[in-house]
């Protein structure tokens, strides 16, 4: 059992859109809002396309330095960024600014996933 469960989070790390559209069928099942449905897919989609990153960091790196530098810098950003919208806007509040941050991650997330995707398969491609 323990080695089905790895195997389906191996594939769900593998291919985050695949947990995204899982969780927006789960979330519009249970709401019935579209909008709720699409924020819990991206909020969802944030931690898989880290974890799937975390994976290609590995894979093409060797390591996880790449990885805790993204992290440590993701962090710094976002964390100024918060702050900077609550400084700003008092009325947007920590829990949306905390949102704003997510969601703006994850924009970050699939591009970084994009990037070490494509060196991966070029790597793998010129025998390296």
């Amino acid at each position: 059992m323990a080695q089905v469960v790895k195997a389906l989070l191996g594939v769900l790390i593998l291919l985050p859109p695949l947990p995204m559209a899982l969780a927006w069928v789960v979330a519009l099942r249970a709401t019935g809002d579209r909008r709720e449905a699409t924020l819990w897919a991206l909020y969802v989609g944030t931690v898989f396309f880290l974890l799937a990153d975390a994976a290609l960091w590995q894979e093409v790196a060797g390591g996880i330095a790449g990885l805790v530098v993204t992290l440590a810098a993701a962090a710094l950003a976002g964390g100024t960024l918060a702050v900077a919208f609550v400084r700003r806007r008092p009325s947007v509040g920590w829990a949306r600014a905390f949102r704003i941050v997510w969601l703006a991650a994850l924009f970050v997330f699939v591009i970084e996933y994009g990037v070490l995707f494509l060196i991966g398969v070029f790597r793998t491609w010129a025998g390296g």
